[in-house]
């Protein structure tokens, strides 16, 4: 079976830079199947950021396919280079499961969730927007394939 990519995260698609995501999809439909799952935030009173992070942690596991390779996307995660990130990406590509990237909101993923993810990852030492992490990472999955194809996009 190949590779298949959800990207789950919190938000709505009015609030994200949808046209661009969008744009980086379609481009990848030769490629990949890749959807993004966008929850949102718990509402109600929470009592302190580690519930707030708990109770969304709840939320995204509750997503999780039964036969997925959970990544979690945090500044403190493994780097890669765009090459590196494509062969990481090529390594997945006939396992079966889904790749199953995470994305926080503005306080990033809970550390009982990045402990049940097999891999934590970073896309910059910087931090991100949460919104803009989700078109960074898009872009980079797109970059990655056209890379492993020799397309030119990557120069």
């Amino acid at each position: 079976m190949p590779l298949s990519i959800k990207i789950i995260g919190f938000g709505s698609k009015k609030e994200m830079l949808n046209e661009e995501m969008e744009r980086y999809i379609k481009l990848l439909n030769p490629y990949v199947k890749i959807s993004l799952i966008l929850l949102k935030s718990p509402s109600g009173n929470y009592n302190s950021r580690n519930d707030l992070l708990r109770r969304e942690e709840k939320q995204m596991r509750d997503k999780w396919p039964k036969r997925s390779h959970p990544v979690a996307l945090s500044e403190e995660g493994k780097m890669f280079d765009s090459i590196s990130f494509s062969k990481w990406l090529s390594g997945h590509m006939m396992s079966g499961v889904t790749l199953l990237f995470n994305i926080g909101d503005a306080y990033g993923l809970s550390p009982v969730l990045k402990e049940k993810c097999r891999e934590v990852i970073s896309l910059s030492s910087l931090t991100l927007p949460y919104r803009l992490c989700h078109v960074v990472l898009i872009e980079q999955i797109y970059r990655a394939f056209t890379i492993l194809k020799g397309h030119p996009y990557h120069k």
